[in-house]
């Protein structure tokens, strides 16, 4: 064969390499944004309890978000206030509905709250999770509403947020410098390397993880225009200072490993604690609040509010 032939041979089979990674890429890279529009694309609408089963006296109070939707919460007024709690659910599974409980519980210890349905949950307006990419625009004008609110204008306000919500908290409280404490439960140190854990929980081959890795990321940052390591609880919490933080998280985490607590508290540097509690899981507080672990998490709660609240 020529020279002339063999380049033209060498040149062909590099087109086809090219159009060989393209289409891996393409279906890699789709794949990827696939699986988090499947998550994320959903409304959750529980709806499982009202104020009325805990016994709460409440009345529905709604926002703007940042972005412009329409969001709904049920505010709770406990007489002569220590303070008000804004009660931030996870994702898929639970709403503000599913964590009324807390609302009863501080309600008891002297504290007012907002059960806060975010986007795409229960009553507010949405139709895509935003993972704490976008929630942070939900929580902001409620802690803007707080602090110009007759009744809690004069009160600390605290962020308390569950999986998702906790993640969100971080996140919120790293653009407010008028929050007066976090309480992060189950949270997520960046969604993405949550995603990442999860391919190892699932035993996926080790070279299947190195490849498909930055394509989550990748997808994460073409579904919400983010950089994701720079709109991450990891990165925000560094830049909170003065705002404490309480870390709580279950050993048994198979959902949120806990080595995402250990590294939120090891990059905060604000005056945080860390609670990691024996034997629990994602969810840490049952619903009927009956178990010693349900005892213990409403006492550290309230002590840690209670702590701040005498500082105001």
């Amino acid at each position: 064969m020529s020279e002339k032939g063999l380049k033209r041979r060498k040149f062909k089979w590099w087109v086809i390499l090219i159009i060989i990674f393209l289409i891996l890429f393409v279906l890699l890279q789709g794949s990827a944004l696939w699986m988090i529009n499947q998550m994320a694309n959903v409304r959750v609408e529980k709806l499982e309890n009202t104020p009325g089963d805990y016994d709460l006296v409440s009345e529905t109070v709604t926002f703007k978000s940042r972005d412009g939707l329409l969001l709904k919460g049920w505010y709770t007024k406990a007489p002569d206030a220590k303070g008000l709690v804004i009660i931030l659910h996870g994702l898929h599974g639970i709403d503000a509905s599913s964590l009324l409980s807390h609302a009863k519980f501080l309600y008891d210890a002297g504290y007012s709250s907002v059960a806060l349905d975010m986007r795409a949950h229960g009553r507010s307006e949405g139709e895509v999770i935003g993972f704490a990419y976008e929630e942070p625009k939900d929580i902001l004008p409620v802690v803007d509403w707080a602090k110009n609110n007759q009744d809690t204008k004069s009160q600390p306000v605290f962020l308390l947020g569950i999986s998702m919500g906790g993640a969100s908290a971080i996140r919120a409280a790293s653009e407010k410098d008028n929050v007066d404490g976090v309480i992060s439960v189950s949270a997520f140190a960046s969604v993405e390397n949550v995603m990442e854990q999860g391919m190892e929980i699932m035993e996926m081959p080790e070279i299947l993880q190195i490849i498909y890795k930055p394509f989550i990321k990748w997808a994460f940052a073409l579904k919400y225009k983010v950089l994701p390591s720079r709109n991450s609880p990891v990165f925000d919490i560094q830049k909170i200072e003065s705002t404490p933080i309480f870390i709580i998280h279950g050993d048994k985490d198979q959902q949120i490993p806990v080595e995402n607590a250990y590294t939120l508290h090891e990059k905060s540097k604000a005056i945080s604690e860390i609670w990691v509690v024996p034997d629990a899981k994602h969810m840490v507080y049952k619903d009927d609040g009956t178990t010693e672990n349900d005892k213990e998490y409403r006492e550290r709660i309230i002590e840690f509010l209670n702590t701040l609240s005498s500082h105001n």
